[in-house]
Order: structure tokens, then C-alpha cells, then sequence
């Protein structure tokens, strides 16, 4: 990344690929504007305890991972919700 004043540009380096098709971003000067302006998606997920990956995705890949997260979420059982105790009294 070069920076500017106070301004960022990504370099052709630099430059995000998708996660899902292996697509390159468009070039923009920043990611705030790949981001807000073209649609793609910045995903923060766990790896392990103690690790984070940030995946980009496309717009057409995020709506695919978004649909099938969905669907995974609505296929799992409804979970029980904590038990309460009756006030004794």
C-alpha cells in the first residue's frame, strides 16, 4: 500500500482476490472504496483460538456464502434455551 497525504492506494500487488472464483478486486485507490462502491466483502473469521483470516469475497461469491450460511444456520435443531429456576418462595 502507498500512502499519500493522508490517502491510500493499493497497488496492482496488492490488490484483494476473492476467496470464492479467485476473481482480482477492481483497482480502486483504497479498500473503503472497493468495499463501499463496488460491493465486495470483507469477512473476519476465527481460525483457531488465537488466529483471524480476513477473506475477500466478490458480490456474486458473498451472496452465494451468505445463502449457504443461511441455510446451514436453518438446518440446524432450534437450541434449548437455558433453564430457570423457579424463585423459591
Amino acid at each position: 500500500m502507498i500512502r499519500s497525504g493522508n490517502a491510500e492506494s493499493v497497488t496492482e500487488d496488492e490488490r484483494p482476490t476473492c476467496a470464492g472464483c479467485g476473481v482480482r478486486s477492481p483497482n480502486t485507490n483504497t479498500n473503503y472504496t472497493l468495499i463501499s462502491s463496488t460491493g465486495w466483502r470483507l469477512e473476519r473469521t476465527t481460525l483457531d483460538m488465537d488466529r483471524l483470516a480476513f477473506i475477500w469475497r466478490c458480490p456474486a461469491c458473498w451472496r452465494n456464502h451468505k445463502q449457504k450460511s443461511m441455510q446451514a444456520r436453518s438446518a440446524r435443531p432450534p437450541s434449548r434455551p437455558p433453564h430457570r429456576r423457579r424463585p423459591a418462595g
